[in-house]
């Protein structure tokens, strides 16, 4: 019924009501010793919006969790959770205001901040980004030669990009340009984790 109720002791307070459905408001309100004070708060709901889009990754990902996070100063609201179709697309009708969107999946964490406009239709794409990584200690043998196929040891970490899974990297050398400089791709497979080094 909309009530509510708390023990507090004498003194001044903020009553405030900060969440995604309604506009937020507040209240000055003091608490006198052995008396109940009753103060109440008229909400006014906040217009709709709609956000709309498609997931990928390279492709379309079917599959992926989406979560629409309010985010105020007394804690976190997940508003809305929609999951994307076997094209990839979603849609969302969210109240309007500010939101941390998480894309979850077997293979990839996002996360970023996106403002729903009242009344719109807004148009709001999500690309899944693979692992970052960094090459270190590539090295060519002394005797090679400019233009030749070696094989070399070296550090590859992966760095992150937003991709949750566990990734292994594997390093494929090609064409030392000079004796020790290798030009080196990088592959993920099983079993790195994000920040691992192999």
């Amino acid at each position: 019924d909309g009530t509510y109720a708390a023990d507090l002791a004498p003194g001044g307070y903020e009553l405030r009501v900060d969440t995604a459905t309604f506009e937020p408001a507040s209240a000055d309100v003091t608490v006198s010793a052995g008396e109940t004070t009753t103060e109440d708060l008229a909400l006014t709901p906040r217009p709709t919006g709609t956000l709309t889009g498609t997931v990928t990754a390279g492709d379309p990902v079917e599959g992926v969790d989406l979560a629409f996070t309010y985010e105020a100063d007394t804690g976190e609201e997940v508003v809305e959770t929609v999951t994307t179709g076997p094209d990839g697309t979603y849609e969302a009708t969210l109240p309007a205001t500010t939101y941390r969107v998480t894309a979850e999946s077997a293979a990839y964490d996002y996360s970023a901040t996106v403002t729903v406009k009242p009344d719109e239709t807004e148009l709001y794409n999500i690309a899944l980004v693979g692992p970052q990584v960094a090459l270190s200690g590539v090295q060519a043998p002394a005797e090679a030669q400019a233009g030749e196929t070696v094989t070399v040891e070296a550090m590859a970490a992966n760095t992150g990009g937003n991709i949750a899974e566990d990734v292994a990297l594997r390093v494929q050398t090609r064409a030392a340009v000079t004796p020790d400089v290798v030009a080196a791709t990088v592959a993920p497979e099983d079993g790195t984790s994000a920040g691992e080094s192999t």
